[in-house]
């Protein structure tokens, strides 16, 4: 057991967000830690979600990605931002002008027909990547923090407000005394 890669994805479809947070939901180690549909949203929530990896949508739909990267390495320059790109030639320029200024890699949005299917493509390919780059990222604290989980059993804990009492620990204030 370790802590997650927590991912930050700037991404302005709404459909692809949904998609990718519900794949992570089943991908132990990496964490679906925030989502935003633009880039001035996005590096907003960098402080908010302590990301290890950012996957930055290579679209120019929205505002410009070049400019979100360059607010990114502006906030947190040692943060490894991923390049999600679309397979069209307009993405493929911009996830090169990205890479040429600061991107650490790129994936290939999966399209409805890819190989296997969109899912299979993001645990295929978005997977990797993320953990590759995110556990470089990780702090010292999180590296002390996964060698004292190592070895202890798996155990989900249910923090939601509507557990039943004492699955997660916590007594509820009108039995404190």
């Amino acid at each position: 057991m370790s802590i997650a890669v927590r991912v930050l994805m700037i991404h302005s479809g709404v459909t692809m967000r949904r998609m990718l947070t519900e794949v992570l939901d089943g991908v132990p180690d990496i964490d679906m830690a925030g989502s935003a549909p633009g880039g001035r949203l996005g590096v907003a929530l960098l402080s908010l979600v302590n990301p290890h990896v950012v996957l930055l949508e290579a679209s120019p739909k929205r505002m410009d990605a070049l400019g979100t990267l360059a607010a990114i390495r502006a906030a947190a320059p040692e943060l490894p931002v991923i390049m999600f790109s679309p397979a069209t030639g307009t993405g493929a320029a911009v996830t090169l002008e990205a890479l040429n200024h600061g991107a650490d890699d790129y994936v290939v949005q999966p399209g409805m027909h890819a190989p296997g299917g969109p899912i299979r493509h993001l645990l295929d390919e978005v997977c990797p990547a993320l953990r590759r780059l995110g556990a470089a990222c990780k702090t010292d604290a999180d590296r002390r923090i996964d060698r004292m989980l190592e070895g202890l059993p798996e155990r989900h804990v249910d923090a939601s407000p509507d557990a039943p009492v004492g699955s997660h620990g916590a007594t509820p204030p009108s039995t404190r005394s």
